[in-house]
């Protein structure tokens, strides 16, 4: 029986051992499996982005060519849909499926909402925000450059349309400038798809797309020699050379056909050669982790093979014990008197052992914390590295973009926000997990905290007031100013997220009249910080679990804010009271003692 007892204690350790060994290596693996499921749904966007555009490209140049109806419009509304719902376009495809049921809808109608919701595919599906170098680029020509080089194509044949009915210098000087932009959009198209292959990760055959725009750049230069020859013409002669521009006339478009296909196609042979690298990593990051949880199991069950051994060795250990004993107590009266000085001294060596027991477990229990401090810290430095670059690329971008009205400045606004919230939540794993010891000394507690405050009053809200009330009148106070203030702004932070929320919109406010009054006062041979808020207050079932680790009851908050508080009353040897009455604000309590414990005990 005692020794089952033993083996189920062995197995309870077993068990914690492998839990606590297990959390990093699942939590990591979750991270990154998390991380490359999300790229994943990013290059699944694009790729249904591209086979939308694969549909609406030849919709556009039929329209561009003055097509009212075509076998591409019809392919268009029936496989569109879905695509366009991939592509997060879906809301916009519907006005141009209506448009293109209607029977005298002229084809620069459609033109034009071909052109927009081409744009808004490549915004709305990141296809124009992928962060590789070729797909970039590609992205940019199929969704910017060629769309524009069709508009500006189908705006000279206008013009040229015009022109041969009235031959006059306005006119040919108008399908100049038309040309001149066509020919601004084409070079920046081409210079789009040279950088694509330049930053090209495989040896593919750019032989075609480059053939396609050696076509588009011919047609080009022979059509401005004609407009230019225009002008020393008379007027029947330049007539002649404007039918060669019209709508009838012009052999452009099948070019830019051509190449908005190649063009597309490459895209999307990229876009499945990253999603099969991702389903690689993938593949790789869950092998890992089985086989780290594997070589895990196998150390922690020889650990307890290791330990069912030393409890039979026990075990017999005590079997000879008690074999002694019965021999003893068969031996003469005259050894009773030794035989209670053994007795006590089991006692004596049992009360010692047990001591010996509790400060091993509390050595083993501050190893574990300074086990867990190191490794928070190491992934706080591996995550704020590239969370740096992060912040830095998108200053650099927004910097690039301003006053652009690119309308990348929400995309922005969310990666700065996401970025804060991270480095936030990684200060308040630091600050909960840290085990260094206090740098405490004795300070004017009402000065330090009066400076303090002006300094973070700052960062709340312009919608929350401050009343301070500071009674210690220059009192020394032992306290480490790191620690405190960290405490502090985790009150102050929850006391202002309580009554206005992120305080930039007064319409979700929980209270009319946000205030946080601070005093300070000496009670019971401790000073006392009070922060009081004028929110909703605390709930009684939330109120009993507060300073739980993790517990929080916002949709943004890691749990570890009042626990971390908690954390630091203690290491000042003082204690944080929590009171709260709902609907009439919370009182946050933190008690200081007035002598460190060295003090005390003299």
């Amino acid at each position: 029986m005692v020794k089952l007892v033993e083996s189920r204690m062995a197995a309870i350790r077993l068990v914690w051992i492998i839990v606590v060994l297990m959390i990093p290596i699942v939590f990591l693996g979750f991270l990154l499996v998390r991380n490359i499921q999300s790229e994943m749904e990013v290059n699944q966007k694009e790729l249904a982005g591209i086979q939308f555009l694969s549909l609406l490209a030849p919709v556009m140049l039929d329209a561009a060519e003055g097509k009212a109806t075509s076998d591409n419009y019809k392919k268009l509304q029936i496989e569109g849909p879905v695509f366009a719902e991939l592509a997060g376009v879906g809301g916009s495809f519907e006005p141009l499926t209506r448009a293109i049921k209607q029977p005298n809808l002229q084809p620069i109608s459609i033109l034009k909402m071909a052109y927009q919701l081409v744009q808004q595919t490549g915004e709305q599906s990141y296809i124009i925000l992928d962060a590789v170098a070729d797909t970039h680029y590609l992205g940019a020509a199929s969704t910017q450059g060629m769309p524009d080089s069709v508009l500006k194509l189908r705006q000279l044949q206008y013009a040229a349309d015009s022109a041969e009915k009235n031959p006059s210098a306005e006119n040919l000087a108008f399908i100049a400038a038309a040309d001149g932009a066509l020919r601004e959009s084409t070079r920046l198209m081409q210079s789009q798809v040279n950088a694509a292959k330049n930053a090209g990760r495989s040896n593919y055959d750019y032989l075609q797309i480059l053939a396609d725009f050696d076509v588009i750049v011919k047609t080009n230069t022979q059509r401005t020699a004609a407009i230019l020859s225009g002008f020393r013409l008379p007027p029947a002669e330049s007539m002649v050379l404007l039918k060669g521009l019209g709508t009838g006339g012009d052999s452009t478009m099948d070019g830019h056909r051509s190449l908005w296909k190649a063009i597309n196609k490459r895209f999307a042979l990229l876009k499945q050669q990253q999603t099969q690298v991702l389903s690689q990593r993938l593949g790789v990051v869950i092998v890992a982790s089985l086989l780290s949880v594997i070589i895990g199991l196998g150390s922690a069950i020889a650990m307890f093979n290791s330990t069912l051994k030393r409890l039979d060795e026990i075990s017999q250990a005590k079997r000879d014990a008690e074999t002694a004993q019965h021999e003893a107590e068969d031996m003469s009266q005259k050894l009773s008197v030794i035989n209670d000085d053994m007795v006590n001294v089991n006692k004596e060596l049992a009360h010692q052992m047990h001591m010996l027991k509790d400060a091993q477990d509390a050595l083993v229990s501050k190893g574990r914390m300074e086990q867990l401090g190191q490794l928070t810290a190491t992934i706080a430095h591996e995550l704020r590295n590239p969370l740096g670059a992060v912040r830095t690329s998108a200053f650099l971008i927004e910097r690039k973009i301003k006053d652009k009205n690119l309308g990348f400045e929400p995309q922005l606004a969310r990666i700065n926000n996401g970025v804060s919230r991270c480095d936030d939540i990684i200060t308040q794993l630091l600050d909960f997990s840290r085990t260094k010891p206090l740098a405490a000394r004795p300070s004017d507690l009402d000065q330090w905290l009066m400076k303090m405050l002006e300094e973070e009053a700052k960062q709340l809200p312009a919608a929350v007031s401050i009343e301070c009330d500071l009674n210690l009148a220059g009192r020394l106070v032992p306290f480490d100013p790191a620690r405190l203030q960290r405490a502090l702004i985790n009150l102050l932070s929850n006391a202002s997220e309580a009554m206005v929320g992120k305080g930039d919109d007064p319409a979700k406010f929980e209270t009319r009249m946000p205030l946080i009054r601070i005093s300070t006062e000496v009670l019971d041979g401790h000073a006392v910080i009070r922060i009081k808020d004028s929110g909703p207050g605390i709930s009684e079932a939330n109120l009993a679990r507060v300073r739980e680790p993790l517990f929080t009851t916002k949709s943004f908050g890691t749990g570890l804010g009042l626990p971390a508080v908690d954390q630091i009353a203690n290491q000042h040897h003082g204690r944080l009271v929590i009171q709260s009455t709902p609907g009439e604000g919370a009182e946050f309590a933190l008690h200081l003692p007035l002598q460190t414990p060295k003090e005390n005990a003299a």
